[in-house]
């Protein structure tokens, strides 16, 4: 054989099936782990910019909330100061000397009832004015009386709107001709063991009031009580009446007297810890034996700052779990569940 006829072997290729599948086994690894690297990266940095995205937006809603509360301050410290000097003016010129000026010191004591009557206790202002009126006898403009009763009745109302805004109670007439009197104010009212049960009954009324509130999961909750309210004592001097006030559902009872000038932020009367009442004497004509009176029933935050709540009742409510709260239980094996704090 010639060195013409011997030809040197040629490779199969590069290419080969065996060679395929050898550099498929050898990538598919690196190429999963490469993959998942890149979707790893690419997830953290979505997260990383949903995290610096809302707390970009925690911090406008916090600097907002600042801001609002800021100026929530300054307009309050602005109203406060102003309120003070209103206040000082109006009592300087109410407490002024001279005891002609009756017209002044109406003028003043309406504006302390329209800009105060929330957070003071006005009714020794109407009593003093009242008296300086009888004092003065025919001399007496008829208009003092009408104005001040027209103030009083203002603060009444405004009061009852706010305390009872879901049931603005009407007035309730109630009979005065058999209810006995104070002949002198020395004099006490009659034992009220004394009293007929006739005339109780003519001078008794029937109410139901309702509030509505929210509990303690958030929803809506609707509260109701009946009350008796018995006269059993008037003063036709002092145009007041004394009230036995009985809570129909738990019979308890409360005595006590309800003028002209009462008013229900002032006297209104505790029946729970959440609860309150209050009575009002709309008009008292003991000329036809008639009075009218209103009845508040409302919860114990609507009552304001006259209503401070006991220290002790403070302590117990933040010891107390809201009755939704859930104790968490651990995963088994990783101990004892944790206790209710006590």
């Amino acid at each position: 054989m010639s060195e013409h006829d011997t030809k040197p072997a040629t490779p199969s290729g590069l290419f080969t099936v065996d060679n395929l599948k050898w550099l498929i086994e050898k990538l598919t690894l690196p190429l999963v782990l490469a993959a998942i690297t890149i979707v790893f990266q690419w997830n953290a940095n979505q997260r990383s910019r949903a995290e610096i995205a809302a707390a970009d937006k925690r911090a406008q809603a916090e600097s907002r909330s600042r801001l609002y509360t800021e100026l929530l301050h300054k307009r309050e410290d602005a109203d406060t100061a102003v309120r003070r000097a209103v206040f000082d003016k109006l009592m300087d010129r109410y407490l002024s000397p001279d005891p002609k000026g009756l017209d002044d010191k109406l003028v003043a004591l309406e504006l302390l009832a329209v800009n105060f009557h929330d957070s003071l206790n006005l009714s020794p202002l109407f009593w003093q004015i009242d008296r300086q009126i009888t004092n003065l006898g025919n001399h007496a403009n008829p208009q003092l009386r009408e104005h001040l009763n027209r103030v009083s009745q203002g603060v009444k109302d405004r009061q009852m709107a706010f305390l009872s805004p879901e049931d603005f109670a009407k007035p309730q007439a109630v009979e005065l001709a058999n209810v006995p009197s104070i002949a002198l104010p020395t004099e006490g009212c009659v034992a009220i063991e004394s009293l007929t049960q006739a005339n109780l009954d003519l001078s008794r009324l029937e109410l139901k009031a309702t509030y509505s509130d929210s509990d303690a999961q958030g929803l809506p909750a609707m509260h109701q009580r009946r009350f008796s309210i018995d006269v059993d004592c008037k003063d036709p001097l002092q145009l007041r009446l004394r009230l036995i006030v009985e809570d129909q559902a738990t019979s308890r009872r409360w005595i006590f007297w309800v003028d002209l000038y009462d008013f229900p932020l002032v006297t209104f009367t505790p029946l729970s810890r959440d609860e309150r009442f209050a009575l009002v004497l709309d008009r008292y004509d003991d000329g036809f034996g008639m009075a009218w009176l209103r009845l508040a029933y409302f919860p114990a935050s609507r009552s304001g700052a006259k209503d401070k709540p006991h220290v002790a009742d403070v302590m117990s409510r933040l010891s107390i779990p809201p009755p939704s709260a859930e104790i968490s239980l651990p995963p088994p094996g990783a101990g004892p569940a944790p206790s209710a704090p006590r």
